[in-house]
Order: C-alpha cells, then sequence, then structure tokens
C-alpha cells in the first residue's frame, strides 16, 4: 500500500517537468517503431517507474535523470559536388595482350607464265635386255605343202587272207556211178588259233623321224610274253601319232623275216620334209 502511494507521488511531480522542459507528445508525429519484442521505441527507452523511484531518491524532486540517448535523425541533403580534382600521373603500359588468331588463308594466286625451255639433257645410258616373254599361242595351221616326190618301192607284204567264197553254181547232172576206189591216205591237219600276243611300240622322245630331209626309219623290237609253238600271224596299227601341221607322211610296216617265235620287229618309216615328234604302233600276233 505504501509503494503505491510513492509511486502515484512520483507521477504527479514528474509531468510538471516534462511539460516545463517541452516534452510533450506530438499527435502529428510519426508512430514509434515497434521493436522485435512487441514494444515500441518510445516504450524500450522510457524508463520504468521503479526506475524513475530510485532517480527521485538519489538526486531529489528539484532535478529529474538524464535520459537515454535518442534515436539518430533522418540522413540530410546531399552536398554540393566539389571542383575536379588534377589528373593523375599516367599509369605504366601493361603487358602485352595474348596473340590473335591466325588470319585466313588468301585466295590462290594466279599461275605465273611458263619459264623457258631447258637445256637438252645428256643421254642416258642404254637399259638392260628385258626378259623373254611368255609364249605366243599356236599359229594357225599352214596350207598343204605340194606333193612329195615318189618314195622307193617298199618290201613285199605278207599275203593277203582267204577270200569270201564264191556263188554256187548250177547243179550238175548226176554222173553215172563210177566204181568204188581204194581208200585214200590220211590228209594234213589244217592250221587253227591257239593264242594272241598284244604289244606296242613307239619311236621314243628322241629318233631320226623329228630330223633330217628325206627318207628316215626306226625300227623296234616287240617280244612277246610267252613263246609260240610256230611262227604267228602279225597284224599292226596306228596307236599314236604327234606332228607338225601339214606334214603328215608315214608308212609303218613289220621288217621282213624279222617274225619269229619270241619277237617280231616292226619300222615306222617318213621321208621329205615331214618331222614327227613321236609315232605309236600297236601289235597282235595270233598263231
Amino acid at each position: 500500500m505504501g509503494v503505491t502511494l510513492v509511486i502515484a507521488v512520483l507521477a504527479v511531480l514528474i509531468m510538471p517537468l516534462q511539460q516545463a522542459s517541452g516534452h510533450t507528445i506530438d499527435q502529428g508525429a510519426e508512430e514509434p517503431v515497434e521493436q522485435a519484442s512487441g514494444e515500441t521505441a518510445s516504450e524500450s527507452c522510457r524508463p520504468s517507474t521503479e526506475e524513475r523511484f530510485v532517480c527521485f531518491r538519489e538526486t531529489g524532486a528539484s532535478q529529474g535523470c538524464k535520459g537515454e540517448r535518442g534515436f539518430p535523425g533522418s540522413k540530410g541533403d546531399q552536398g554540393p559536388v566539389g571542383p575536379r580534382g588534377e589528373r593523375g600521373l599516367p599509369g605504366s603500359k601493361g603487358d602485352q595482350g595474348p596473340v590473335g588468331p591466325r588470319g585466313e588463308r588468301g585466295l590462290p594466286g594466279s599461275k605465273g607464265d611458263q619459264g623457258p625451255v631447258g637445256p637438252r639433257g645428256e643421254r642416258g645410258l642404254p637399259g638392260s635386255k628385258g626378259g623373254q616373254g611368255p609364249v605366243g599361242p599356236k599359229g594357225d595351221r599352214g596350207s598343204n605343202g605340194s606333193k612329195g616326190d615318189l618314195g622307193p618301192v617298199g618290201s613285199k607284204g605278207d599275203p593277203g587272207s582267204k577270200g569270201d567264197l564264191g556263188l554256187v553254181g548250177p547243179r550238175g547232172e548226176r554222173g553215172v556211178p563210177g566204181s568204188k576206189g581204194q581208200k585214200g591216205d590220211r590228209g594234213i591237219t589244217g592250221p587253227y588259233i591257239r593264242r594272241c600276243d598284244f604289244g606296242r611300240v613307239d619311236t621314243g622322245a628322241t629318233h631320226s623321224l623329228n630330223t633330217g630331209f628325206g627318207v628316215r626309219n626306226v625300227c623296234k623290237i616287240h617280244r612277246f610274253s610267252h613263246a609260240f609253238h610256230i611262227a604267228p600271224r602279225v597284224h599292226i596299227g596306228l596307236a599314236h601319232l604327234d606332228h607338225h601341221a601339214g606334214q603328215e607322211r608315214i608308212h609303218t610296216y613289220v621288217k621282213a623275216g624279222s617274225i619269229t617265235t619270241t619277237q617280231v620287229e616292226v619300222c615306222m618309216e617318213t621321208w621329205h620334209d615331214t618331222k614327227w615328234v613321236r609315232v605309236q604302233v600297236e601289235i597282235i600276233a595270233c598263231a
């Protein structure tokens, strides 16, 4: 109760002092700024009742306590621009900048005039001889040569085979029966073939039929695989011919007197300018 009375007395004494010093509330003044705690700036700066009581007790009623520092005033207008200062000294030269990118290539220039012809150079050394070229294709067959001279007469050939049986003549009239004659002697048995032998002879790789001019021959002996019981009959035929074009001249024969029970000699012959590469003869001997 006593504290409340003291506070009321202090309020009565402080109010006239505020009015005398001009601290009145201006109705047109700006609204005090609110603080973060919800109090206004004037309320936060104003001393509380307890603080005013302490101050009155220390100084007496005739003098109030020093108030807190007021808020800073608003910023004043900008002053006039001052005179321009003197120009400063030129700065030092800066470092050289980086090299710029390379420019584009210019267009090619026009072709210059042709220079004069130089002096004739010395003649080069002759080149080496080139290798032999491949063998060309076989040429066309030549025309037939003129007929050669008649050759020499050949040896006598073997007897020819028996001719065919002639036509049967008309039946004759029946003769008068003769008297029975005496029994004659037994005749000789006729020939027959028991076996045949086959073979072949040829000129070989090197022989006289492929060189020279005129009559030339090559004779070869053929031996039978088994001996015959008598001298066989021999037949020959051409098995292989290799010759130059337009020179087909050949004669084959069994050499006279060469047939025995064990062998036979066969000859191959040509004449004029004929060249034979190779000749083969087939042999058949039968007895």
